[in-house]
Parts: C-alpha cells; structure tokens; sequence
C-alpha cells in the first residue's frame, strides 16, 4: 500500500467536476511520474466499465460524466507493478453509485417526476452568491442524470414546509440547498484569517411500499448532509459529493427501509478534527485504502466531524487496529471510543 502523503499528494493534484461531462484535460505542469499514474488510475476506472455488464442509458453517461472524472473515489488502492500500476477498483462502489434512478426506484401512483429545489443563500457573502447561476444549472444538470424533472420553488412559496408542497404538487420529493459563510472560530487562531464556508444538502423523497405502491408523504424517506468549503473551493464540487453520497444511499433498497437509522450490516465510524474539505477527502481515502474489504461512504458531515459508514460490517477491534495510529497530512488519528455499532475517533 502507499504512504498516506502519497496519497495526499495525488488528491491535491487533481480536480474533478461531477457536474459536467468530461472535458479534455490541460496539460500538467507535474513531472512524468506523478503524470503518468494519473492517467493509469483514471484510464483504469474507464476501463471497469467492461466488468459492470449491459448499463442504461441513464448509468452510460452516470459513468462517462461523474464516475470517470471522480476516478479516485472509486479506487482502494494501488501500488507499482512490472506493466504499470496495480490498481483495487471499488467496483461494488461503482454499481452503488449508479443503481440509483426516479423511475426506477420511486413508484409514481400518481406523482409527476418532479423534484422540489428549495434554496437559502446568504444575501450578504459574495462569494455565495457570486456561485448562484453555476450552482443553478449544476445541480439541474446531476439531479436530471437520476431521472428527475427540477423545478425550483418560488420565493412566495416557501411558506409551506418541503413536505407539505410535495404533496399539492404531486412531486416525487424535495431537495433543500443551503450555502453560506460560517463565523470565525475564536479558539482556532493559526487559521483566523481563512474564510470558511458550508454548504447543506437535504433530500426527501417518496418511497415504495411492500406491494410496489406509492408510500406518499407518510412515508417519505431523507437524507442530509453538509460539507465545509474554503475560500479557493467551488461550492459545486461539495454540493456534488453531497448528491452522490445521496444518490449512492438511496439506492440501495435495505438503506432506504432503515433510512435515518443503523442498518444491520454497517458499522459506523465518527471522526472529530476534520478541518476542511480536502482534509475530509484525504480521510475518506486514507480510510478505504485500509478497509479493502468494506465500502466506506460519508453518511454524515459537519464541521469539524464526520460520520462514516462502513459496509460489510466488520470486526470493531479489526477496524481498531487498522486505523490507530494512521497518519495524515497533517495529524494522526487516535480511537477514543469504540461499542458494537460504533468507534469514535479524534485526528490529533
């Protein structure tokens, strides 16, 4: 396995957009070496398409445009190899990824294939709302990929709840979009002239029932998460992470029977110290480069923390082990706390 700063180094290098196809990439300014492994990695994430059997349509271009460009999401691990690099796929990952669609998933009983925008941006941060028209179209552009027809909800709207306008309008669910910029930390004065911002997504969709049937707003099923964002980052690259963390959890169908809750084959890992989101991007790699045998999905995040689940469940102590002591860029993280379900752990 690589050392972790290795690791740190190829995230730092690569930008990815999920909103958009992918683009002809500019020419690096990096030496050969480090060049040359990112495309094996990306060229090898293209190639898995080969190992997924017959995809729709809707899971083709998923593929092209958001799996292929956030390549190293999909990736375990590596290491060098008398042809190249040896690369882990996380193809269970991929399938997860693009299993989820509106129209297959979601029964319409009624329901047009609509999906509510509901969005809070602070009038007075500049760059929030210097990221409004781009923030706009990309999220069209992802949320109809899944098979949803977007229409945002008007300002004289918002008065009735996600839920309630949900059912007047007979839409499948809402997506709440909420950006702003966060208020200094006092007790962090390394970093006191660093602007930070967040950005929120919240989800709530219509299920199905046992028999097939439209489960209507009782049973509507959410989804949430947020994502801390610095001054040289785009809110659209959080708010699509948010989205395929969203996506990936919505379709797999004991998720959504157990939404909100632990499902019986998980085991969650909650982790304080998280300082930003390359820091947070960094952890999740480190971590399922680690944890070959499980898949590793943010389920929650917040400033500072973050939630993730790990799928097969997996021995508590087995996973202690892995992960004390890990080493990061900067801090090592350190198991405070660990139960049956649950191990807490800090990034010191």
């Amino acid at each position: 396995m690589l050392r972790p700063f290795l690791f740190a180094a190829i995230l730092l290098l690569i930008s990815v957009n999920a909103f958009s196809a992918p683009a002809a990439q500019a020419p690096s300014s990096q030496i050969g070496p480090v060049r040359s492994n990112q495309d094996q990695l990306r060229a090898a994430v293209a190639d898995s398409e080969k190992k997924l059997g017959t995809l729709e349509d809707w899971q083709k271009k998923i593929f092209d445009e958001e799996v292929v460009p956030n390549y190293l999401r999909f990736i375990r691990d590596y290491r060098p190899g008398a042809q190249g690099l040896n690369v882990d796929l996380d193809l269970d990952g991929i399938k997860k990824y693009m299993q989820f669609h509106a129209s297959s998933l979601l029964a319409g009983g009624g329901s047009v294939n609509h999906l509510l925008i509901f969005e809070q941006v602070q009038p007075d941060c500049e760059k929030c709302t210097a990221s409004r028209d781009e923030l706009h179209k990309a999220v069209e552009v992802m949320i109809e990929r899944r098979g949803f027809l977007p229409v945002w909800v008007k300002p004289e709207e918002t008065a009735k709840s996600p839920s309630e306008l949900v059912a007047l309008k007979k839409a499948l669910g809402a997506l709440q979009l909420h950006w702003n910029a966060l208020p200094s930390d006092p007790d962090d004065t390394v970093h006191a002239d660093e602007r930070h911002y967040q950005i929120s997504v919240s989800i709530l969709l219509k299920g199905r029932t046992a028999d097939g049937s439209d489960s209507g707003v009782k049973g509507m099923v959410q989804h949430e998460g947020q994502l801390e964002v610095m001054e040289d980052e785009r809110f659209l690259d959080a708010a699509a992470r948010l989205l395929g963390v969203a996506f990936t959890e919505f379709g797999s169908k004991p998720i959504l029977a157990a939404a909100g809750g632990v499902a019986a084959d998980e085991l969650l890992l909650e982790l304080s110290g998280v300082r930003d989101f390359k820091h947070f991007s960094q952890l999740k790699f480190l971590i399922q480069g680690v944890l070959k045998t499980s898949f590793v999905e943010e389920k929650q995040v917040s400033r500072g923390k973050a939630v993730f689940s790990i799928r097969p469940f997996q021995a508590v102590n087995d996973v202690k082990q892995v992960l004390s002591g890990l080493r990061m860029d900067p801090g090592v993280l350190t198991v405070t706390e660990a139960n049956a379900r649950l191990i807490k752990a800090e990034i010191r």
